[in-house]
């Protein structure tokens, strides 16, 4: 039981009073002046607590809601949490201003001290009794790792959102120096294409474990990777195995000249590893946990179809409360942008959730690319901030700067900076990288925006094209298919792809591609609009 006697902590020169949590036993919370705070509410209890525990003390309101109002509508979860925080404020008394919110996050202000306790007092947060299945699993994911960390101290993998392990090795010892950066390449590429699907941890042979550990019980996956050179040719070879029992996935060979230049920019080089990494959900079917869940989640948001849109949604909201890296955090908020973007859904309300996810994804997010590049677009096409999205897009690139997501972002910021040259280059490196991708299509589409803007019309409309038929009802490649065909005077074409539009968006006119509200901005931004507008009458 912690003392009830003031304490003072430093910051910034200044002595300033610490909030204490007891989490054993009674939950109970001690004042800056040592005394007994009685808050009585379960859930208020609950969000004090989670407040506490977390990484700077804050979550965002739509987090809480679904961690403790997982069965409510928004709006009933809402209002649920505003008189929750009324509540806690009450108890507070003369404390209360240590509790803030505004209208995306809530935070208890530090310093705050914890009292962990000892297991012989009884499990955590014993007293806390909050019947909502996200609590109960946050709760009991809380408890495995501190508890079952103190009892066992496993190595390992744990449940709940910690990345899964894949080790790769190479099969033979590289030879000339060609061979050496060609093979390096390749083993980038793969770890890369691992790493921007969701949280998964990559050991490379050489770089912090044995090759005989890749086999071991701390690895769920292994890729076995072999490089030749033969005749000036290179071949490459990549086997997948899921460890546990030992079991063979997938195997493939690539062939090609031994070109430097040609091999970094191949986009069948970036294939050949996707269909490797695409193993390893794919082919197994025993594989499960976080990564897989992702994965399935992450490919129902780009199929172009609300109802999976919304299935996605609640698959991300089951794994969210045990959410440490920000993942789950960053793709709810980019699934909010698609709804406001792809479905038209003009919501204030849902523009605030959109931003409270993408601000929870930074808090937690930090090291996590994949995270704070969806984040960045998020703040970029819903928040309306260019120098914000423009600065998360380079944290994510300088994490990782061959993730697609985060070459996209910069594409993004890039474009809607001006400076169309450069969001070219980066929708160019983000197409390379994604190529593996099953939503491919949405990167085809950053770089028809940016050859747009660097005057390349021809490529714009070859690109847009390339992403209506890898996803033939992809919205935003129809838009512009139909508003660069009518710019052409190619009337035939152009009504061929409104008719396409017309069965998703029943209410679609030809008019709408002149109106300064439908969502072609690209296209009315550098003057194409006014130009079809000049050349054109519906």
């Amino acid at each position: 039981m912690l003392a009830a006697t003031p304490k003072l902590e430093k910051r910034g020169g200044l002595q300033a009073l610490v909030m204490q949590f007891g989490l054993r036993g009674k939950f109970h919370i001690l004042g800056p002046d040592g005394a007994e705070l009685a808050v009585s509410g379960q859930k208020e209890r609950a969000i004090l607590a989670v407040l506490a525990l977390t990484d700077g003390h804050v979550r965002s309101r739509s987090w809480l809601q679904d961690l403790l109002w997982s069965d409510r509508f928004p709006e009933q979860s809402s209002a649920s949490l505003r008189r929750a925080l009324s509540n806690i404020r009450r108890a507070l008394g003369a404390h209360r201003d240590r509790l803030v919110s505004d209208r995306t996050s809530v935070a208890l202000e530090a310093p705050i001290e914890i009292d962990w306790g000892t297991l012989e007092e009884g499990p955590l947060l014993a007293d806390i009794r909050v019947s909502d299945p996200a609590f109960q699993t946050w709760l009991q994911g809380l408890r495995y790792h501190h508890d079952g960390e103190v009892r066992r101290k496993p190595r390992g993998k744990q449940p709940g959102n910690e990345a899964e392990r894949i080790a790769i090795t190479l099969a033979s010892p590289p030879g000339s120096e060609e061979l050496r950066f060609v093979t390096r390449h390749l083993i980038d590429l793969l770890a890369q294409d691992l790493k921007s699907r969701g949280p998964i941890e990559v050991a490379i042979a050489g770089e912090g474990i044995d090759p005989e550990e890749a086999t071991g019980r701390d690895f769920i996956w292994h890729a076995e990777v072999d490089s030749i050179e033969t005749a000036g040719q290179w071949i490459a070879g990549i086997r997948v195995f899921r460890n546990h029992p030992r079991r063979y996935l997938w195997s493939g060979r690539l062939r090609r000249a031994l070109d430097l230049d040609h091999i970094c920019s191949d986009l069948s080089v970036t294939d050949f590893v996707g269909r490797a990494v695409t193993s390893i959900h794919a082919a197994d079917r025993e594989a499960t946990g976080v990564y897989r869940n992702l994965l399935t989640a992450a490919q129902k948001v780009f199929l172009g179809d609300r109802d999976e849109l919304e299935l996605a949604d609640r698959i991300f909201a089951g794994l969210e409360p045990e959410d440490r890296n920000g993942t789950t955090a960053a793709w709810r908020a980019y699934v909010g942008l698609t709804r406001l973007l792809e479905y038209g859904v003009d919501d204030p309300e849902q523009s605030d959730m959109a931003l409270s996810f993408a601000q929870d994804a930074q808090q937690r997010g930090v090291g996590n690319a994949l995270a704070m590049a969806l984040a960045a677009q998020v703040t970029l096409k819903v928040g309306g901030e260019v120098e914000r999205g423009q600065y998360l897009a380079e944290l994510a690139a300088r994490y990782d700067d061959r993730n697609p997501y985060a070459l996209h972002a910069l594409s993004q910021a890039s474009v809607l900076r001006g400076d169309y040259l450069a969001g070219y280059k980066f929708a160019e490196d983000g197409r390379r990288a994604s190529a593996s991708l099953p939503h491919g299509y949405c990167w085809d589409m950053q770089t028809c925006l940016a050859a747009l803007g660097i005057g390349r019309r021809d490529l714009a409309y070859e690109l847009a094209h390339s992403a209506h038929l890898k996803m033939a009802h992809y919205r935003p490649a129809l838009r512009y298919l139909a508003a660069l065909s009518l710019l052409d005077n190619r009337f035939e074409e152009a009504e061929r792809w409104c008719r396409k539009l017309r069965r998703l968006e029943p209410q679609f006119r030809h008019d709408m591609l002149l109106s300064e509200s439908y969502p072609i901005d690209t296209f009315r931004k550098i003057g194409l609009q006014s130009e079809l507008a000049s050349v054109w009458t519906p």
